[in-house]
């Protein structure tokens, strides 16, 4: 089963615009574990496993389109234990843009932001785990673009980019290069040439899996993968 709810909340003060906007769920659902004591051996039912996540985001936004400024921050808390395995996971994430109309082609849209999570998994089957089992994770980013309208040749270029410095990615670079030309009002050809950066996942970097199966909890000692 599983039971959510949900709200949004829109006002103007002023000039400033707000916006709040915060879900949350809980649920259970069933596991079936190997049971080769069992006779015959087959799939034996588990206790039901618990999944609970919420989100929660703020906005706020002042001037036009010629001269926009958006803060906006949302935190998010995702948790799920099952038999052998525990998911503890909460994510902050601050970000404020700005798009600033420059003469009569420019469109210049810059930002900074900043992303913590705080991670705790685990497994508890004997060989499969993380090291280390917490964790916490920094992001720090700034972009900045600019976006050309060339009337004369029913074109727009977008040239800019973004710089991130990571606990996992370290210092990145990612340039971005876009045209697009009209050359109907109803047709577009668009071309781009763009750096873009992943950044690996936790289960990538901080899983231990075991492959001696006579180790813990079996019988003797372990092998890490």
């Amino acid at each position: 089963w599983i039971g959510s709810i949900g709200a949004r909340a829109d006002w103007d003060l002023g000039a400033s615009r707000y916006r709040l906007v915060g879900t949350a769920y809980t649920s259970e659902f069933g596991e079936e574990l190997w049971d080769a004591s069992a006779v015959p051996p087959g799939y034996a039912p588990f206790d039901d496993t618990v999944k609970n996540a919420g989100f929660l985001a703020g906005r706020w936004e002042s001037g036009e389109d010629g001269d926009l400024q958006r803060l906006q921050a949302w935190v998010q808390s995702d948790f799920q234990k099952q038999f052998d395995f525990r998911h503890d996971v909460q994510s902050f994430d601050l970000e404020y843009t700005r798009t600033k109309r420059l003469g009569e082609i420019h469109e210049l849209n810059l930002g900074v932001g900043y992303r913590r999570v705080d991670s705790d998994l685990g497994g508890d089957n004997g060989y499969i785990d993380f090291d280390p089992e917490s964790r916490s994770l920094d992001a720090l980013r700034a972009f900045i673009q600019d976006q050309i309208e060339l009337s004369s040749l029913d074109s727009k270029l977008v040239i800019g980019t973004q710089v991130e410095l990571s606990t996992l990615a370290d210092f990145q670079i990612q340039p971005n290069v876009r045209w697009l030309w009209n050359p109907t009002p109803d047709q577009a050809v668009w071309a781009a040439v763009s750096r873009a950066v992943r950044t690996p996942s936790l289960e990538e970097v901080d899983i231990v899996q075991r492959l001696d199966a006579t180790g813990p909890p079996f019988l003797g000692g372990t092998d890490d993968f």
